[in-house]
């Protein structure tokens, strides 16, 4: 099945605005954050680091979509191919788990806000915040350990995956985000 061109170029353009607003929001958010005084507290830390993890992943990952749009027989080099295959999950599995700790605060701040003060602490959030970026970042490292043997560039996908051989069968484990 083959696009036409007016809708792929049309594509591009989408992503291309996707990927400005991405960055300018994210950035505006960290702005907000550092430069207004009544934002400036603790529990706003997760939101700051969330838009961090979204600035890194949409600085990434979307222009080499937007790459392999333009260009279907471009490969990335080795060293890209590795970072890709690395990154995308990791920085998936950062943004879920932020959003995963403000939801959690907010539980915690709306149903049970005798326990609250305690989850504002400097170290709790800190913990939080920690957490949020060692879990995925440690999760996903398993096959870059030797990517050489892991790490292969997908046709059907056009982008670069952490793949692994059971039984003959090719199973795409970091594509995506998940392991299947």
């Amino acid at each position: 099945m083959t696009i036409s061109p007016v809708l792929q170029y049309v594509v591009v353009v989408i992503m291309i605005i996707f990927i400005a607003q991405s960055i300018i929001g994210n950035l505006m958010v960290i702005l907000a954050l550092t430069l207004c005084p009544s934002l400036r507290k603790r529990e706003n830390a997760p939101l700051a680091s969330l838009s961090v993890s979204d600035i890194l992943f949409t600085a990434l990952h979307p222009p080499m979509w937007v790459n392999v749009l333009l260009n279907p027989e471009f490969r990335l080099p080795w060293g890209l191919c590795v970072l890709q295959s690395y990154t995308a999950p990791v920085l998936w599995g950062v943004s879920l788990c932020h959003m995963g700790c403000i939801a959690v605060y907010r539980y915690f701040r709306v149903i049970h806000f005798h326990r609250f003060p305690a989850m504002t602490s400097t170290k709790a959030v800190c913990a939080e915040v920690a957490l949020a970026w060692l879990v995925p970042v440690l999760a996903f490292i398993a096959p870059h350990v030797h990517p050489v043997d892991n790490v292969s560039y997908s046709q059907k996908l056009k982008r670069c995956a952490a793949v692994r051989m059971i039984n003959t069968q090719v199973k795409t484990t970091l594509a995506v985000g998940f392991d299947l």
